[in-house]
C-alpha cells in the first residue's frame, strides 16, 4: 500500500520557438501537493486510452490545472474569438482522464481552466469572452502580482466548499476571460 497519494497534475503546452512546444505548469501546484503529503506527477500530451488507463490506475487523484481556453466545440458552440488558439491534445487528454477518474470514483479537482473544463465535461457551457458576454465591475484580468485577491465570490451554503471553509464569501485572484 502506498504511503503517500500520487496526484496527477495536467499541464498545458506553449509554443516557444517556431514549431517547438514546451510543457507549462506553475510550480505552486506541485508545491501545494507536497505540502499536504502527496506526490505530484505532471502529465501532458496524452490522449491514448492505454496511457490514460495506466495513469488512472497509478494515481489516487487528479488535478486539472490552469491554462488556456477550452475549445467551444466541447460545449456545443462555434468559436466567436478570432485568433483564439486551443490545445486540442490537452482537451482530449482531460476528457479521457475525467472519464477514467469518474469511472474509478477517484477525486478530481479543477483550478482555473480546470474548473471550467470540469463544468464543460459535466455538460455545462462557458462564456467565451466574459467581458463582452457578461460585463461586470469585477476584475477578471488582473495584473501582477497574481497571488493578490482582486474580487470576491459568494459561496452557497450546504455546498462542499462552503462546508469546508465555513464562509459565505471568499476573496480570489482572477485571470481569465472564459467563465
Amino acid at each position: 500500500m502506498k504511503e503517500k497519494p500520487v496526484i496527477l497534475i495536467t499541464a498545458g503546452t506553449e509554443v516557444f520557438q517556431k514549431n517547438r512546444k514546451r510543457l507549462f505548469l506553475y510550480e505552486e501546484y506541485a508545491l501545494r501537493i507536497r505540502e499536504i503529503g502527496g506526490i505530484p506527477l505532471m502529465i501532458a500530451d496524452l490522449d491514448m486510452p492505454e496511457e490514460i488507463t495506466a495513469l488512472e490506475q497509478l494515481a489516487d487523484g487528479l488535478l486539472l490545472s490552469g491554462g488556456g481556453d477550452v475549445d467551444p466545440k466541447w460545449f456545443g458552440e462555434t468559436d466567436t474569438q478570432s485568433g483564439a488558439v486551443y490545445d486540442e491534445k490537452r482537451d482530449r487528454m482531460e476528457i479521457g482522464l475525467c472519464r477514467a477518474f469518474a469511472a474509478a470514483k477517484k477525486p478530481v479537482l479543477g483550478i482555473c481552466r480546470g474548473i471550467q473544463f470540469l463544468n464543460v465535461y459535466l455538460g455545462g457551457t462557458l462564456y467565451q469572452d466574459l467581458p463582452t458576454e457578461h460585463p461586470s465591475a469585477a476584475e477578471h484580468h488582473q495584473k501582477p502580482p497574481y497571488d493578490v485577491p482582486v474580487h470576491s465570490v459568494t459561496l452557497v451554503p450546504a455546498r462542499p466548499l462552503y462546508q469546508l471553509l465555513g464562509k459565505c464569501e471568499l476573496a480570489v485572484n482572477s485571470l481569465h476571460h472564459q467563465a
